[in-house]
């Protein structure tokens, strides 16, 4: 008996000193001598550490301070780090309504930290997302305790999850703590939603977890041994639990083993174990006031009562049940009070969310209408094009017709027959053009259709997930919609200015120069000379390389005329590297074709590169002569490089080419700039 009686003094002796309220002489020198507000944060950090699990109302005037200094400083990530804890003393206090709004604000301001507002790094050597991620995962792991001791359990084991998430990108050790803290508060769910199996196995696979973090041990044994009480495994409860408050640093911790314990001796009938440890429980409350939102005055009061009641010590029990009475009425009030704000807030949070997501919806009609609208449009725009080629294509045919059966000589048949070639190269270009365009207006729409049909169903999804309640899962749904309308919204502006660009360029040429930006006008010559290609070939690939100097600007041409110089250089280009391709026995072959431009002091350069099998030089000279061509007959006219030379030269330019055998051909084209 006398070796039991020490060792309970010991455990006494032991909380007190565990739990003293005195700052440590090495921490309150540090704050004196800070010479910074850095400095000053810092030691005030340590401060903060020191008294949360001993004083709160201590912890909550240096956390304030703290965060009063951040604020001069603009310091957001270190200010949050101080809220968040600030949040915690909130959630021990049971204020859940002030505390969840605290917490969901650190989540939007977490998102606008960046350098400038972060140079006080609470993990200096980590990279600044990895402390942006340490703040949001203990963001989330006090959002979990609100939500267990709320009473909402899938919203507690979401925001376990995204603790998990979180932990992966951040230090191993931290990574090891967050663990340890999701596994053991996934156990508490469980023990306090009665599921004692599931909670047992959890707490059995971590025990030997040698990843599992020390420091939390202490909490990890007092779940371990209230399920072994819930359990009625008496022997295993008393274990564990003198564990935790053997090993504990934190008040919470040691208030609720000393409650467990006095349990458990009392419901094996050793009374003075019982009322020793139920003394020691409200001895340390009465000290330091309520530990923590399950163990209070009244829960203390209630021990005694029953140990008295057990000893048969009527007038203690009497006494005492008056008491816990009394603080049960009083802190139940309470606890009401805030738990009917909380869900107060929680509701008008729900109705804000309704409301966003109806007009949600109604934009999402509203612009299916106006997708509709536009396509629709696009589609018969398209429609009066072809209509309009076709009628100029039968009145020339008629035109040309008629002009065969009157022209007599061979001066005017050789010019009709020119007039017909001319014509045809330009037909040949428009086909190429149009390939392109209609191949470059396909990809947006699809996947303005892919989106459209992706958001129909993700708001139907939303609209099943907010009939169950499950607002933190229909916001992220409403996340999602409202990226695919971001993306609905660029893949319609892009297919409008591809529209555009088409009707520039479906316009004849008035013979007026505009200033013309050439990077722009060679890139998109680029990809409507390929994707014309691809549209006739889709097994066609090639290496489109670009090198573009930012210094051309903008130059004064004519744009129509300059893009066909364009266009044909590269058509003849891709022309090259798929004949080698296709004559090539060999895989090793990549075709390449690359596009530069380049400023000089009175001129630009265009210049159109290939890895073609080259030009010969004993034809070198007749490639811009009209009607001369390398291709075989019917696929080509022998009329582009020839028109594409007159266009540069009426533009007081120059056109050269540089080819060698097997190695590929250069284009430059000089363009006098004023």
């Amino acid at each position: 008996m006398l070796k039991r009686i020490v060792l309970f003094l010991c455990f006494y002796a032991m909380g007190l000193l565990l739990f003293s309220q005195s700052l440590p002489i090495e921490m309150a020198a540090e704050l004196a001598v800070a010479k910074d507000d850095s400095s000053k944060v810092f030691a005030l950090d340590k401060i903060v550490i020191f008294y949360r699990d001993r004083d709160r109302d201590s912890a909550l005037k240096y956390m304030n301070r703290a965060i009063a200094i951040c604020e001069q400083n603009n310091q957001l990530l270190m200010k949050l780090r101080f809220k968040n804890q600030l949040a915690n003393q909130l959630l021990g206090k049971q204020q859940f309504a002030s505390g969840y709004s605290l917490l969901s604000s650190l989540l939007n301001e977490a998102k606008m930290v960046d350098q400038k507002n972060s140079s006080w790094l609470f993990y200096p050597d980590q990279y600044l997302l990895v402390n942006i991620n340490s703040i949001l995962a203990n963001v989330h792991y006090n959002l979990q305790i609100l939500m267990q001791q709320t009473f909402n359990w899938k919203e507690c084991e979401y925001h376990l999850n995204l603790v998990s998430q979180y932990a992966e990108s951040l230090s191993e050790e931290e990574k090891n703590s967050l663990n340890s803290r999701v596994i053991t508060g996934r156990a508490y769910a469980y023990l306090r939603r009665e599921k004692l199996d599931s909670a047992l196995m959890l707490l059995q696979s971590a025990e030997n977890n040698t990843d599992f973090a020390e420091t939390f041990k202490p909490f990890f044994h007092m779940v371990y041994g209230s399920v072994h009480v819930a359990r009625k495994d008496y022997s295993n409860a008393k274990k564990y639990l003198l564990l935790a408050i053997l090993k504990s640093n934190s008040r919470n911790v040691f208030t609720r083993s000393a409650f467990k314990v006095s349990q458990v001796y009392r419901n094996t009938n050793k009374i003075d174990s019982a009322f020793y440890f139920a003394k020691m429980l409200l001895d340390t409350l009465k000290i330091f006031g309520s530990a923590n939102y399950e163990v209070d005055l009244g829960v203390a009061y209630e021990n005694m009562y029953q140990c008295f009641l057990t000893m048969n010590n009527k007038d203690s029990s009497f006494k005492y049940a008056q008491l816990a009475l009394r603080v049960n009425d009083s802190l139940s009030a309470l606890r009401l009070k805030n738990l009917s704000e909380f869900q107060q807030l929680s509701f008008a949070e729900q109705k804000r969310l309704e409301e966003i997501e109806t007009e949600r919806k109604n934009k999402t009609v509203r612009w299916t209408a106006y997708l509709f609208i536009i396509f629709s449009a696009l589609i018969g725009f398209i429609a009066i094009i072809l209509f309009r080629n076709a009628r100029l294509r039968k009145k020339t045919n008629a035109i040309l017709l008629q002009e065969k059966k009157t022209l007599e000589t061979t001066l005017e048949q050789l010019k009709s027959t020119q007039v017909q070639l001319v014509q045809s190269e330009k037909m040949a270009s428009l086909g190429e053009l149009t390939a392109g365009i209609a191949h470059e207006i396909q990809n947006p729409l699809n996947f303005v259709n892919n989106f459209s049909e992706v958001s129909n169903e993700l708001i139907d999804e939303m609209k099943t997930e907010l009939d169950k309640g499950e607002i933190t899962t229909a916001k992220e749904i409403a996340k999602d919609v409202k990226q695919n309308l971001e993306k609905i919204t660029h893949h319609g502006k892009r297919a409008d200015s591809i529209v555009k660009g088409m009707l520039q360029h479906s316009r004849s040429s008035t013979g007026q120069k505009e200033l013309t930006d050439i990077n722009s006008l060679c890139d998109e010559y680029l990809r409507l000379a390929y994707h014309g290609i691809r549209a006739k070939d889709s097994s066609f690939h090639v290496t489109l390389e670009t090198d573009f100097d930012y210094k051309v600007g903008h130059v004064l041409i004519q744009p129509q005329e300059m893009g066909r110089v364009i266009l044909n250089l590269i058509n003849n280009a891709l022309y090259a590297v798929g004949n080698k391709k296709n004559s090539s026995n060999t895989n090793e072959y990549t075709p390449i074709v690359k596009l530069t431009t380049n400023r000089k002091d009175k001129s630009i350069e265009i210049s159109v590169a290939d890895n073609g099998s080259g030009i010969p030089e004993s034809i070198r000279e007749k490639i811009f002569q009209p009607f001369f061509t390398t291709k075989p007959t019917g696929q080509g006219t022998g009329l582009g490089l020839s028109l594409s030379y007159d266009i540069v030269k009426a533009h007081g330019g120059s056109i050269a080419v540089e080819s060698a055998p097997e190695k590929g051909t250069v284009f430059v084209i000089q363009i006098p700039v004023s």
